[in-house]
């Protein structure tokens, strides 16, 4: 093999690995986002939990009247 093919296969495999390191950057970039929300407090998600379970206790236990006061 000559030097000419030698620095042909030399430049390939160069190249190959310059487009294999952007695609790996591509796939990076395309996994890092990020959501804005805001999120409740540990004392509110404690008083929905409590309120949901004093509605299931209510309507198990209590009685129709009780129900529409």
């Amino acid at each position: 093999m000559g030097a000419a093919a030698r620095e042909v296969l030399f430049e390939d495999v160069v190249e190959e690995e310059s487009m294999e390191r952007e695609e790996k950057v591509r796939k990076n970039k395309k996994r890092e986002f990020f959501v804005h929300v805001s999120l409740p407090s540990e004392k509110e998600i404690e008083r929905i939990i409590v309120e949901r379970k004093k509605m299931e206790l209510l309507s198990k236990f209590a009685s129709e009247g009780l129900l529409e006061e």
